[in-house]
């Protein structure tokens, strides 16, 4: 069960009002910017997580220098959902559900794939 406070895990369970100007500009760019989709304090405790998480894999990989173009772009981990959960609530999140599913105008969504994808210093 996630260690998320009573009300970080509230947060996630609450909808965030999409405008129909929002869907009109992810309908017609692909991306939309939405402020205050989650609070400062939410992020912190789970930023870290993933970090950590992006950490770990890190000490198993090549020294940059030594892995192909595509090693080299950036460091690609993913279902984290399955290794934390704290992660696992933050990606499941019917906030984050609902909004995607306004944004493509349907009735639902499945997550098929979360990732972390991080450049590395250096990197190409």
């Amino acid at each position: 069960m996630s260690d998320l406070s009573p009300d970080l895990r509230r947060e996630l369970q609450i909808l965030y009002d999409v405008s129909a100007s929002q869907v009109q500009a992810f309908q017609e760019n692909g991306h939309v910017q939405l402020s205050g989709v989650f609070s400062a304090e939410l992020l912190a405790q789970v930023g870290p997580r993933i970090a950590r998480i992006v950490g770990n894999h890190r000490t198993r990989q090549p020294d940059l220098q030594k892995r192909d173009t595509y090693g080299k772009a950036f460091l690609q981990i993913g279902s984290l959902w399955r290794q934390d959960d704290q992660i696992g609530a933050f990606c499941l999140a019917p906030r984050l559900g609902a909004i995607a599913a306004a944004l493509l105008q349907v009735r639902g969504i499945r997550l098929y794939h979360d990732q972390a994808l991080f450049k590395e210093p250096g990197g190409g």
